[in-house]
């Protein structure tokens, strides 16, 4: 193996823990976290699935969640969101945009 070899596996490596660590992050390991930060909004996307917002609403100690208490618990639908490409920046942030925009003008 030449050193050459050797760093681009390191930097691979390096790359794949990287990536691990930003994907566990997005994990909220404690249940008790959303309701103690009370969102205005959340949003949920699943690739491959529907994302049932009345299942997230459920979820013991939810039910006082402002958004929960609002209706602000929607989908970005996958195909917009979690593509690769352009479109996650362009429609995706739409889709959010929209929410957004619709939260705003009710909660004034």
């Amino acid at each position: 193996m030449t050193t050459t070899d050797a760093s681009k596996r390191r930097y691979d490596n390096t790359l794949r823990r990287e990536r691990a660590n930003e994907t566990r992050d997005r994990i909220v390991a404690d249940a008790r976290e959303v309701p103690r930060r009370a969102p205005d909004i959340i949003l949920g996307s699943w690739c491959g699935k529907k994302f049932q917002p009345a299942q997230v609403a459920a979820r013991p100690g939810w039910s006082a969640v402002p958004a929960v208490c609002a209706g602000y618990v929607r989908e970005i639908k996958s195909s917009i969101i979690l593509q690769p490409g352009p479109a996650a920046l362009t429609d995706g942030v739409r889709a959010i945009q929209a929410v957004f925009e619709e939260w705003a003008a009710r909660a004034h």
